[in-house]
């Protein structure tokens, strides 16, 4: 089913209650009781902005510990998770692989790694990872940079690590197995 304009999931009633295949806007997935997203694996496309949390107190996911049941999506226009508290994994997102819009993630206190975004090797606009404070894992970037993907600004700041774009590069624990 094809969904016109954007979507707003704020309970946990909500996104299991949710049918689409794609929607012809941003989806946008902030409530504090939200913790399964598997009732939206049948999500293929957002044309818009996937944005998971939202900036400001009381808007994003405090009970989100993952990303499961958005695996089946695969284009999406941009990406914005913020303010998950207990998110640790973005590995619901390992089949996105391009999009034209920025890709920002900030102020998700348990995120270590960005292993979920391993598959990306485009993202037209800027990409910028702050104020995460677990987050010392860069390495799903490396296809992303490592083919000149990122059309956009890099800007990484206030994580638990901070490297540049040359450093995860040229990280050898994040090159693939030969």
């Amino acid at each position: 089913m094809f969904i016109e304009g954007d979507v707003d999931l704020s309970t946990q009633a909500e996104v299991d209650s949710f049918v689409g295949s794609s929607i012809a806007g941003n989806l946008l997935i902030h409530g504090s009781d939200i913790v399964d997203l598997k009732p939206l694996s049948v999500l293929d496309s957002v044309d818009g902005y996937l944005r998971v949390g939202i900036n400001g107190l009381n808007g994003g996911n405090a009970s989100l510990t993952n990303l499961d049941g958005l695996s089946n999506i695969t284009s999406v226009g941009g990406l914005t998770i913020w303010t998950n508290d207990v998110l640790t994994s973005l590995d619901g997102l390992s089949n996105i692989t391009s999009f034209g819009g920025h890709l920002h993630v900030a102020f998700n206190a348990s995120l270590t790694n960005l292993d979920g975004l391993s598959n990306l090797i485009s993202v037209g606009g800027r990409l910028v990872i702050k104020h995460n404070a677990s987050l010392n894992n860069f390495c799903g970037l490396y296809s992303l940079l490592s083919s000149n993907g990122l059309q956009g600004s890099f800007d990484v700041s206030s994580n638990l690590i901070n490297p540049t774009q040359q450093q995860i590069i040229d990280d050898g624990p994040c090159m693939p197995a030969a």
